[in-house]
């Protein structure tokens, strides 16, 4: 109680001076053009609600969900910079026709920095805090892990994916999210409980009263293992704190993220012939078997859903075509992961954002192999490929992969899952799952898809790991450059057995936990080079990634 006192005592103090240069800087270009351009880079796709497909109960449900997602919205604000929201209150008083684009940016962005330009502010000169809001802004990595080594005892706490670092009296502090966001997740869990009130599916009511606990508790484990057991619920949402992305100082926090969806039921059963080959999956990893499982994870479900609205970090500037939760290493072991596909979503960034970028970046004779269903696919296999592979550092009990990585996992295990997935195409041809059409098609979709994620930014981890792929397939000779276009192809001669290499490499990095080699390949192969760079200058009128507009029927 003490501390939510302080907290209300420090947002007021800090709203009432925000005007003032030395608390909040405000700083802007007032020239209208910039700002704008700065939005030309989303295009709007409006997230439809198919009320035909539910029924009056299903609507009713599906309301109270977005509530709860809504809730956690500002949780995420917090996160990402500390000051955000403060920034978003001043802009929404003001007047100005100029600052109603930057608030539209800044509601984008969740903060004042343009996470597709290098995280640079766009509002005051503060540059991007590594650490987000998860930490004190002064804080180094040194000063961490020099804490830590002084008191073990804190390891725990400290290095949890959802407890806030803070200063009290000098001293560095834990705190439960439980305890530091408790007014937002009292009232998405409240809407939570009320959506499993009425909920008449009685596995979806289980999973929706675990997952209320589990947002005022903090231990999730119970409602993971419940969510995976769903089957065919209509809807879904997927709720609270998840990926590490937004963590650049140590990737150890997760941010809170809501994504509220509906099942494609036909499209689910088209992907039922994928479920029985999963345990296989794991066995025929390209690496020795020490980097295996020793056993594999259990079957897991495939699911088609259509997004109807996001909130936090799964709304936040880029946003996912698909995903593969939950990410506890507990769960995997015992019943694998779910893949989550979100059709519409997958559909408007192939159109809208996929095909111009690769009818400018890739040699004319390779434009017809740039397909939807590829597309789909290696989204599907990305997915299906983040559970592959050893959870936990080989030889170190107990020492998960994401802690041995620490803020270059996230990329590395992007990239691990495009390329094993890429890897995969090939086991699903031979046993009459895929066609050899679309392995061709998979590999020159991949391609220019590298296009549209670099430009995400560089402190995307997705842009990252693409940038990763992309440098190694070029050194492999499997991606290469005609000087005559000034536009890249794919050497589909070489590029099985560079895909295998790489995915091997990746792999053992994971599972060595190698820290040194994930940094220095992040580092070194992270970069864009100059006729890659020439070609995205070439791409400015093309939008970088969509913003949602939702159903106002969300809302009644």
């Amino acid at each position: 109680m003490k501390r939510m006192i302080t907290l209300v005592f420090m947002i007021f103090i800090l709203m009432a001076g925000c005007s003032q240069q030395e608390k909040i800087s405000m700083k802007r270009n007032q020239n209208p053009e910039f700002i704008k351009s700065k939005l030309a880079k989303y295009t709007v796709v409006e997230l439809k609600v198919d009320r035909t497909s539910l029924t009056d109960n299903q609507m009713d449900i599906l309301k109270y969900l977005v509530n709860a997602a809504q809730a956690i919205d500002d949780i995420f604000w917090r996160q990402s910079y500390n000051k955000a929201l403060v920034m978003k209150q001043e802009l929404a008083k003001s007047t100005a026709p100029i600052d109603k684009d930057y608030l539209h940016f800044l509601n984008i962005n969740y903060g004042p920095f343009d996470r597709q330009d290098g995280d640079k502010p766009f509002i005051g000169d503060t540059p991007h805090p590594p650490g987000a809001g998860f930490y004190p802004e002064d804080l180094t990595r040194g000063e961490f892990e020099t804490f830590i080594a002084e008191h073990p005892e804190k390891k725990e706490e400290f290095y949890k994916l959802n407890t806030v670092i803070k200063r009290e009296d000098g001293q560095l502090v834990a705190i439960p999210y439980e305890e530091e966001y408790r007014a937002s997740l009292e009232k998405a869990a409240a809407n939570l409980r009320k959506a499993a009130e009425i909920c008449r599916d009685e596995r979806f009511k289980k999973y929706l009263s675990l997952r209320a606990e589990a947002l005022l508790a903090g231990d999730f484990f119970n409602s993971d293992m419940a969510w995976m057991d769903l089957q065919n619920n209509p809807l879904d949402i997927v709720i609270g704190p998840i990926e590490t992305y937004e963590d650049k100082l140590m990737g150890l926090k997760a941010s809170y993220e809501g994504f509220v969806m509906i099942r494609d039921k036909k499209e689910t059963e088209k992907l039922a012939r994928f479920k029985k080959y999963m345990n296989q999956l794991e066995h025929k990893l390209p690496v020795p078997r020490l980097y295996k499982k020793v056993k594999a994870a259990p079957r897991a479900p495939i699911g088609v859903f259509n997004t109807v609205y996001t909130s936090a970090d799964a709304n936040v500037a880029v946003k996912s075509i698909a995903f593969s939760l939950p990410n506890d290493e507990r769960v995997r072991e015992l019943k694998g992961a779910r893949t989550v596909q979100q059709k519409n979503v997958i559909l408007a960034k192939f159109n809208k954002i996929m095909v111009p970028i690769s009818r400018r970046v890739l040699m004319d004779e390779f434009h017809s192999y740039v397909d939807g269903d590829a597309f789909f696919t290696n989204t599907l296999l990305h997915e299906l490929a983040h559970p592959l592979g050893l959870n936990y550092v080989k030889g170190k009990n107990g020492v998960t992969v994401r802690e041995a990585l620490k803020e270059n996992y996230s990329a590395i295990e992007e990239a691990k899952a495009d390329v094993v997935g890429l890897f995969n195409v090939d086991f699903f041809v031979r046993r009459g799952v895929l066609s050899p059409e679309l392995e061709t098609k998979s590999y020159v979709t991949f391609l220019a898809s590298i296009f549209r994620a670099v430009r995400f930014g560089a402190t995307d981890a997705h842009a990252r790991a693409n940038m990763i792929e992309f440098n190694y397939l070029v050194k492999e000779k499997a991606v290469i450059f005609d000087q005559a276009s000034g536009r890249y192809g794919a050497n589909l001669a070489w590029m099985k057995t560079a895909i295998k290499k790489l995915a091997i490499d990746l792999l053992m990095i994971e599972g060595d936990g190698n820290y040194e080699k994930a940094g220095q390949w992040v580092k070194e192969m992270g970069i864009i080079p100059p006729e890659m760079q020439k070609l995205l200058n070439n791409l400015s009128d093309i939008p970088i990634d969509i913003e949602f507009k939702f159903d106002p029927v969300l809302f009644d």
